[in-house]
């Protein structure tokens, strides 16, 4: 490997920054976010173990609650707030919450390593959770060959939400451009 590209996506702010103050709790959106991932876990193994018609009958079923049970506002609809449309979701797309919760590295074993090639980091300002932390940015920004690219205006899906932009920023990284 030669160029590693990396994306943050995760706990979508759906484009409306009022929306983070609407949380009525850190605890009852920690406990949705775990269990969230812990549901898409379990379909991406139903899936990849036993059928993938179940997994995706039992993903529609499980994302019509998401309104009900997540730390949503009043207002919430799936149809107009999700950061995809339901009928674009796919039971595999839980497989990095598989990884997380089911191959996740044992106790005692060292953390894993920085990256030793150049690295592009992408991922949107506007999101509730982070899932890297500032050193981490800091230190990738001050290592020779690598690039942090923070998309002020996006959340969840930066690739979608400003296709064009992150197209050209992986692109021009690959090329081995300077910016």
């Amino acid at each position: 490997v030669g160029r590693l590209v990396a994306v943050e996506n995760g706990a979508a702010s759906h484009d409306d920054p009022t929306r983070a103050a609407d949380i009525p709790s850190v605890a009852h959106a920690t406990l949705f976010s775990a269990s969230y991932q812990v549901v898409c876990a379990s379909l991406f193994a139903v899936g990849a173990a036993l059928s993938p018609t179940l997994a995706q009958t039992l993903l529609r079923a499980a994302f019509s609650l998401m309104p009900y049970i997540g730390p949503f506002p009043a207002d919430f609809d799936l149809a107009v707030h999700a950061p995809r449309p339901l009928p674009q979701v796919e039971w595999w797309m839980g497989y990095p919450y598989y990884h997380l919760w089911v191959t996740h590295r044992p106790a005692g074993l060292p953390p894993p390593r920085f990256p030793a090639v150049p690295t592009l980091f992408l991922y949107g300002a506007r999101k509730r959770t982070m899932f890297h932390s500032a050193a981490f940015e800091e230190r990738l920004e001050g290592t020779a060959g690598c690039r942090v690219a923070r998309y002020e205006d996006c959340s969840h899906w930066l690739m979608h939400e400003e296709p064009e932009r992150f197209t050209e920023d992986v692109r021009a990284f690959l090329r081995g451009d300077k910016s």
